[in-house]
């Protein structure tokens, strides 16, 4: 499948889609969730209940900061999560402000994930996945529609609002493809499996150049002190260390890796892409209100 790539800004709308920061408090569901589902226990420690309703994200906003090399804040974004006919739909929206801007050609992203939940799978279906890149007066978009029925894949690219490629493909497997944005509520409601130390998993993709698969590890507790190292001040030992390895191409970085803190309520805390190239590395910042 053809995406076009843009540097920068799409990278930070990709990094803070996979991994969301909610602003601490919102809404008052987490404190309910913590209540009713604490900590668990397990041989290799600590686990994480998973979230157990979709009315958990329903009118939960995000908000986020982004920086990298001397440059602090340097974008920031949002993103919500309503209902949508007889689905859903989150909107990831990032883009570079200030002096940033300027220099970035004010770049903004939006990313618009239509969803549907399957009582019988326990999961969300991706349906429609929207991108859109805006560099001043230009913009590409590109859409990608799944049909299950057909396990076909069909997907359009346009540049300044001229299609420049219309094509189709079977589904590989019979596994659901996520989007970027359905694969992380889809986590946070524990449909990949127990989320605790230790452990590793895969998760089926959108393809990209061949590669449909995200390579994801939750460290040890032992991992997980260590990361402090990478993120600083902040870390508690209820915290998770979890690794993302991506393909190269989706951030333009050297080998692909995204490191991630997340507490008890599964809430991300902080978030690093390592060694994006010409940026070096680039953090995602809980922004407290």
């Amino acid at each position: 499948m053809k995406h076009s790539r843009r540097r920068f800004l799409q990278l930070m709308a990709i990094m803070t889609g996979s991994f969301l920061i909610p602003r601490p408090g919102i809404p008052a569901i987490w404190a309910a969730n913590s209540e009713k589902r604490p900590l668990g226990s397990g041989k290799k420690g600590l686990h994480l209940s998973p979230l157990t309703s979709i009315d958990y994200f329903l009118k939960e906003k995000v908000e986020y900061d982004i920086s990298f090399l001397w440059f602090k804040k340097a974008a920031f974004g949002t993103l919500t999560f309503e209902r949508e006919g007889d689905g859903y739909k989150a909107v990831l929206q990032a883009e570079t402000k200030g002096f940033v801007g300027f220099f970035t050609s004010y770049r903004k992203h939006t990313y618009i994930s239509h969803i549907s939940y399957s009582p019988e799978m326990g999961k969300f279906r991706a349906r429609r996945f929207e991108r859109y890149v805006t560099i001043k007066e230009k913009q590409e978009k590109t859409i990608t529609d799944l049909d299950y029925k057909t396990r076909t894949m069909n997907w359009k690219d346009y540049k300044d609002g001229i299609l420049k490629e219309d094509k189709s493909e079977p589904m590989s497997g019979e596994h659901d493809h996520e989007d970027v944005l359905s694969a992380f509520y889809n986590f946070r409601m524990g449909v990949f499996g127990p989320i605790k130390r230790d452990r590793e998993f895969k998760v089926n993709t959108i393809p990209e150049k061949g590669v449909s698969t995200i390579d994801v590890k939750i460290g040890s507790l032992a991992e997980a002190y260590g990361s402090k190292r990478l993120f600083g001040k902040g870390f508690k030992k209820e915290m998770f260390h979890i690794k993302v390895r991506v393909p190269k191409e989706i951030f333009k970085s050297r080998h692909g890796v995204v490191d991630i803190w997340v507490d008890e309520q599964i809430i991300p805390i902080r978030g690093v892409v390592k060694d994006y190239i010409g940026f070096g590395d680039i953090r995602g910042t809980l922004k407290r209100g």
